[in-house]
């Protein structure tokens, strides 16, 4: 029986043995291919411009593709339209992964969208394998197309993270999360990236002087990075084009004159014009545009100004804020990337006329919704799992716990072995969903689990005392039984919720906490008193001086948490 390599889990491949199935190639009818791809003469299709994306529609119970590359790349795989786990794919010869499998009889659709940068691998893919007696109907395209150039904003670099300090690495990196696949999927568009981090239109990041290869000599080719090979501009014409450029010219160093420039600008946008005819270019202002850039663009917009179906995007200057909106070198996360979507949304329908709805689309992937956001720290427990470390202590909380290393990085960085798993706005419910994947499989020493804040805030439905002391008291048995010690801690006090104005919480705060304690004692946990260390007991706020808004620590706040809880990791 042959056998077939099978994702188990976000990142990690196993072999099984598979049942019969049929080979369908790259080339066939039925499958398509979205962005810039080279058919080649075997059948299979090539491509390294992040965010290119296969689609099938087809009857059975699983799917694989038959895939190579050049080195290594990431992928989202969506069933049924549903975002199902990101993959790593590397190997320079063709070899089999599952997509899905155990799918309910019927018909299905898969698309397996690349989500990482050219220059690190070369995709081929060979083709797809499906059930035997399987059918396959070609997934039709979405009446609204759009098509992005830009830089590393576009490509969702370092967008997993949520420190500034991290550095990058490339299973953090996914353009299904960035302003541009924000914005296509909230107006049910198909889409194109043509992005390159670090790239510009006269000078890439830092260099010293003006570059041969930049995002205008590639703008035209087919490969990103792996080929030179010219695109014709006949796989799509899209209905809107974003350019977001200028960044990388102004970095720190040498930087472009204004004239060289705009006159590269003005080139991209002749070209776009002659092989896309009157389609509308949204120019779009970085969010990081620095007074130069800003100069050169307020320059761009007076030569543009007699260019038909040109627009120059409005600034957005301060909706980017360290320690909620950063991710990798100081790159927007997931956060500060729908501020970026958001911004823009407006304008993208201003001028194509596209309705705008609900904000629910920016906030998830179409058709569902990853809860609990099981897949927020994929990359970083894989890391994790890969390092034994029988010191390893989870903290596992909303966005108290979340902002901790931000706000007060000196305690993570003076404690390896602590680990933060926190994720803002999280009731208990969703602790409980996630706990198996962000503590259990981590095999820590111990768990310090802040639980209640957003329960109270009815974050996720009517708040029920006994339900999130339940969820507690689940997370508790769960670490016992896999022999993690537990140390539970108190609601941190507060007065208001700003986003819940209406909710008095401070004495089911109390409440909570009195229950907490109780049942700690009386099972010999430890107990961390944050609520004690912080309260003011004038009104039982959490203590001036030590909060940025009454709810969420500053780093005064921290340091006395820290207080607190490092006693408590000490006990043996």
């Amino acid at each position: 029986m042959k056998t077939r390599l099978f994702i188990a889990s976000a990142l990690l491949f196993l072999t099984v043995a598979t049942h019969a199935s049929r080979f369908v190639k790259a080339s066939d009818q039925n499958i398509s291919f979205t962005g810039r791809v080279l058919h080649n003469n075997d059948g299979s299709v090539s491509f390294d411009w992040t965010g290119v994306y296969m689609q099938v529609a087809f009857t059975g119970r699983q799917v694989s593709v038959h895939i190579a590359e050049s080195d290594t790349a990431y992928y989202n795989i969506f069933i049924d339209g549903r975002w199902k786990r990101k993959i790593k794919s590397s190997g320079r010869e063709s070899h089999e992964v599952l997509l899905g499998e155990q799918l309910r009889s019927g018909r299905h659709t898969v698309c397996l969208q690349r989500c990482t940068e050219g220059q690190y691998s070369r995709t081929t893919i060979f083709g797809i394998s499906v059930d035997d007696k399987a059918s396959l109907e070609k997934v039709q395209p979405k009446k609204r197309f759009i098509e992005v150039y830009g830089d590393s904003y576009t490509c969702g670099f370092g967008v997993e993270t949520n420190r500034a300090e991290d550095p990058f690495r490339l299973e953090t990196e996914n353009c299904n999360d960035a302003y541009a696949c924000l914005i296509a999927r909230y107006f049910n568009a198909d889409y194109a990236l043509v992005a390159h981090s670090g790239k510009g239109l006269v000078r890439n990041y830092a260099q010293e002087q003006q570059t041969k290869e930049n995002l205008l000599t590639r703008h035209d080719r087919l490969f990103d990075d792996h080929d030179t090979i010219a695109y014709d501009f006949k796989a799509y014409k899209p209905d809107l084009v974003m350019v977001n450029l200028g960044t990388n010219d102004y970095s720190p160093g040498v930087i472009p004159t204004v004239q060289q420039y705009v006159g590269n600008y003005l080139k991209l946008l002749r070209s776009l014009q002659k092989h896309y005819g009157d389609v509308p270019v949204l120019c779009i202002t970085p969010h990081s545009a620095s007074e130069y850039l800003l100069a050169a663009l307020q320059v761009l917009r007076d030569s543009v100004a007699g260019m038909a179906h040109v627009h120059m995007a409005q600034p957005m200057p301060g909706i980017i804020h360290y320690g909620y909106d950063l991710g990798a070198s100081w790159h927007p996360n997931r956060q500060g990337q729908r501020k970026i979507a958001m911004t823009l949304i407006p304008q993208v329908s201003a001028i194509t006329k596209w309705e705008v709805g609900s904000m629910d689309a920016l906030l998830n992937y179409t058709g569902d919704r990853d809860w609990a956001q099981i897949a927020r720290y994929n990359a970083d427990n894989e890391r994790q799992r890969a390092i034994a470390d029988p010191e390893r202590v989870v903290f596992l909380g909303n966005s108290i716990t979340d902002f901790w290393p931000r706000r007060h990085a000196e305690f993570w960085q003076k404690h390896p072995h602590f680990v933060c798993r926190g994720i803002s706005g999280q009731t208990s419910s969703q602790f409980v969903t996630r706990f198996r994947e962000d503590v259990i499989n981590l095999k820590p020493k111990t768990v310090v689990i802040n639980a209640g804040t957003n329960d109270i805030a009815e974050n996720t439905g009517m708040y029920d005392e006994d339900v999130t002391f339940g969820n507690i008291v689940t997370m508790v048995e769960l670490a016992q039984l896999h022999g993690i010690r537990v140390i539970l801690s108190s609601v941190l006090p507060a007065k208001r919720f700003s986003w819940r104005p209406s909710i008095e919480p401070e004495e089911k705060i109390a409440q909570l906490n009195a229950r907490i304690r109780k049942y700690a004692k009386e099972h010999q946990i430890p107990y961390a008193d944050y609520y004690s260390a912080l309260v003011s007991p004038k009104d039982r706020s959490l203590k001036e001086g030590h909060s940025v808004d009454g709810v969420h620590p500053n780093a005064q706040g921290y340091a006395v948490m820290e207080k607190v809880i490092l006693p408590l990791l000490m006990e043996k």
